[in-house]
Order: structure tokens, then C-alpha cells, then sequence
């Protein structure tokens, strides 16, 4: 279970930053605009 939770915390994390990015990048966008 353990090694479950650790590759599931992997995938979020990878979620989150990828989700930051969008954020980053859409503001980047939108500042260019």
C-alpha cells in the first residue's frame, strides 16, 4: 500500500505543476493581450 500512496503522490504533484503552469502561462497570455 505504501508504494501505492507514494506513486499517487507522485501524480498529483505532477498535476499540480502542470496545472501551475496553465496558470502561469495563461496570465503570460493574457498580459501579452
Amino acid at each position: 500500500i505504501p508504494v501505492k500512496l507514494i506513486g499517487l503522490g507522485e501524480k498529483i504533484g505532477d498535476l499540480k505543476v502542470f496545472n501551475y503552469a496553465d496558470y502561469i502561462n495563461s496570465i503570460l497570455g493574457d498580459s501579452k493581450k
